[in-house]
């Protein structure tokens, strides 16, 4: 006889599954009315084309999940040259970030047996590495099906996260069984996984390779020639990294209110996502903002609006204020601040930072930040830059120190996942 709670999870599956595939289907029409979401989009349902032969199988989210998982992936290009490197992204942007480190770069399918089996027809997978929260139920039970070993890497569960997974209950516990190991990135969240049935000798500390990326400028002529490209002072630099719709509604208005005032300084514009390029010239059009784009020729415009892949990070290089986009209004939770902290950058954060609630709180332990809420928060912060208050120099210092305490996760976590495949091929 089979107990009410062992078919639980069974019924709970079944219910996923079928809501999975009804789901996917209904998203085609959705996905398709817009220029992002028709992009690559059979490689959410599955077709990878001519993808073939064994790999390690990387997963992030977005871009910045991906950037905690290059370090993972130069360490197994490092001890495995022959290995040929997957990574998968759930969304677009995440695309360009991990094509430069990848042989095969693919948009995951939609979480559903029919959809995942299609893509891994002609796959065989060593190792499937992913990172933060991105447990996909079908896809885990697939890997886990096939003999896969599952490591989730930068693990957090933040209190956003938890109210959802909490409604999962016993299915979630049994999801969570199938990792071969959790590489927490802090002791709060080890805690959390281990609270929802995660074997304790499977979750380790190990920090979070999203925060383990060294500096790409490290000299000051390096630094000058990136400044050139972008503004021919020595104004100060205030960068608005990341920026989500809605959060130039504080910002421009700041910024507008201080070229009235006669403030001194120069601004990069940093969207997110590229795609929000022209809903951000509009804004500054009409805040009366006069401004240039980063490809176009060096002039005299005190605004520039970033319209490249992968150049914020250079930009946190010759910046004196980083504003970090994505905690200004809800729903974001954040981006990375440290990347910018590398730089001994001054860091300006909004009150919705709950995807980085961990390094917001080292920050906070170390005064290394300001906070933002208001338009009038805004305008004293650019007073301070405009005048060089040395008080940001010695923010920008102790953020630095943040970064230096957060790097050496990716060697920490690649140790971790080593001894795990050994024991693997020793048993």
């Amino acid at each position: 006889m089979v107990s009410k709670f062992s078919r639980r999870p069974h019924l709970s599956s079944a219910l996923y599954s079928a809501a999975g595939l009804l789901g996917s289907c209904l998203a085609l029409p959705a996905f398709y009315a817009s220029r992002r979401g028709r992009r690559r989009i059979w490689e959410r349902y599955g077709n990878w084309g001519t993808l073939t032969g064994s790999v390690f199988w990387f997963h992030g989210a977005s871009a910045g999940e991906v950037q905690g998982l290059i370090p993972l992936i130069k360490a197994v290009r490092q001890s495995n040259r022959a290995a040929k490197i997957l990574v998968s992204v759930t969304s677009p942007s995440g695309l360009e970030r991990a094509a430069p480190f990848a042989d095969f770069v693919r948009l995951l399918p939609f979480d559903h047996p029919l959809w995942i089996r299609r893509a891994l027809k002609n796959i065989e997978c060593k190792a499937f590495i992913f990172g933060e929260t991105e447990l996909w139920p079908a896809l885990l039970a697939e890997l886990d099906r096939r003999n896969v070993p599952l490591f989730l890497v930068n693990g957090r569960l933040s209190e956003f996260s938890l109210k959802h997974y909490r409604l999962m209950g016993a299915w979630l516990r049994r999801t969570l069984s199938r990792l071969s190991l959790v590489c927490a990135a802090n002791r709060k969240y080890q805690a959390r996984f281990i609270d929802f049935g995660v074997d304790p000798a499977r979750v380790l500390v190990t920090g979070n390779a999203k925060y383990d990326s060294a500096p790409s400028i490290t000299s000051s002529q390096a630094l000058l020639e990136q400044k050139r490209l972008f503004f021919n002072d020595d104004l100060p630099v205030l960068t608005l990294g990341s920026l989500r719709p809605g959060e130039e509604v504080i910002w421009f208005a700041a910024l507008a209110a201080a070229r009235k005032r006669g403030l001194c300084f120069n601004t990069v514009v940093a969207p997110r996502h590229l795609e929000k390029c022209d809903y951000f010239i509009s804004r500054l059009n009409s805040c009366g903002l006069p401004h240039r784009h980063a490809s176009a020729a060096p002039g005299h415009e005190a605004i520039v609006l970033l319209d490249s892949f992968g150049a914020l990070e250079t930009v946190y290089s010759f910046s004196d204020l980083a504003f970090i986009g994505g905690s200004l209004v809800p729903g974001f939770g954040g981006h990375n601040p440290l990347e910018a902290a590398a730089y001994g950058v001054c860091l300006a954060l909004g009150p919705y930072c709950e995807n980085i609630d961990d390094i917001k709180e080292q920050l906070q332990d170390k005064e290394a930040f300001t906070p933002i809420a208001t338009q009038q928060d805004a305008e004293a912060l650019l007073e301070k830059m405009s005048r060089r208050d040395p008080s940001l120099r010695t923010q920008g210092s102790r953020a630095r120190e943040v970064w230096q305490e957060n790097f050496g996760a990716g060697d920490r976590i690649m140790q971790a996942i080593s001894k795990v495949l050994e024991s693997k091929r020793d048993s």
